[in-house]
């Protein structure tokens, strides 16, 4: 299901509810080429794949997410950000067996505030580089996050022999409870 709606009189954007991109498996929700977004009390539980897709939009704000899959469930992202700008995720419990929170490739002023994140990979910046490409991530703000039975904190994930830059991380006021890395 697919359709275009307007958010705070700006332009339109689309707003996909169970989307399904090329390779075939289903997202929950996809916010997409979309500005002035904020959603709030949100729950998702078990998607076949990423819960929250955030892609180039700017201006969004993810508040009091309640987001659950089973901790062995493969890309279960809760919420990634790709190629996005002035993304806050706050206020939130998220656990799922990936990424509670990723930031991809081309996003900027990303803020993750107040997030209980378990079961799940942890907060993870990228991955970036992949297949040699130059990507970059900058302005990335992870603070007041607990992470609890995960298998990672906080991250950033690059691969080999790519190019680009991650400048402007921080991460702070993090908590960690049976945490494996």
């Amino acid at each position: 299901m697919s359709r275009k709606l307007a958010f705070a009189n700006q332009r339109a954007c689309n707003l996909i509810a169970y989307y399904v991109p090329p390779h075939g498996s289903i997202q929950a929700l996809v916010v997409m080429n979309c500005a002035d977004v904020e959603l709030s009390q949100f729950s998702s539980k078990n998607s076949p794949q990423m819960h929250i897709a955030v892609c180039q939009s700017s201006k969004v704000h993810l508040t009091q997410l309640t987001i659950t899959a089973p901790w062995d469930s493969p890309n279960t992202d809760g919420v990634h950000v790709d190629r996005s700008q002035d993304v806050r995720v706050t206020r939130s419990t998220i656990g799922t067996g990936d990424d509670c929170v990723s930031i991809g490739p081309g996003s900027r002023f990303v803020t993750v505030d107040g997030i209980v994140c378990g079961p799940g990979h942890g907060v993870s910046v990228g991955s970036l580089g992949r297949k040699g490409a130059t990507e970059s991530v900058e302005y990335i703000d992870v603070k007041n996050v607990q992470f609890i039975n995960t298998a990672n904190g906080a991250r950033i994930k690059t691969w080999q022999g790519g190019k680009g830059y991650a400048k402007s991380i921080s991460f702070t006021d993090i908590k960690f409870t049976n945490v494996d890395h």
